[in-house]
């Protein structure tokens, strides 16, 4: 994840997030950037200052939970994922860095959200 001034455009820190990311968020009430990726992983990314930023958590959702959505009036994340079968046997290598994602089981449809205590 790159954090850049906006009123500058220079860069004020690189750090470090899964692959395939789909979906960033930034939470104001918790000064936290939010990243989802196909792998099924959720990184925060900490704001300490306006020139420190570190990660916070890296967290385990669902295989192929990418798409996120931040509720700003509850704190709380909320993104969706299927289920997925096994890979057929010719199925192509996933591109360098990617998810190979079998076919998706029928009715496995996950809403996922999360929120701190």
């Amino acid at each position: 994840m790159v954090i850049v001034n906006a009123g500058n455009g220079n860069i004020i820190a690189t750090l470090p997030t899964a692959m395939n990311i789909d979906t960033v968020a930034f939470n104001p009430a918790t000064t936290e950037a939010i990243s989802a990726a196909t792998g099924g992983s959720m990184v925060f990314i900490k704001e300490k200052s306006p020139t420190s930023f570190v990660e916070e958590q890296r967290l385990q959702t669902m295989l192929g939970a990418r798409t996120l959505d931040l509720d700003t009036k509850t704190n709380h994340l909320l993104t969706m994922a299927f289920e997925y079968g096994p890979l057929p046997a010719n199925a192509p290598p996933p591109p360098v860095g990617g998810v190979a994602l079998g076919p998706v089981v029928p009715g496995s449809f996950s809403i996922l959200m999360m929120g701190k205590q």
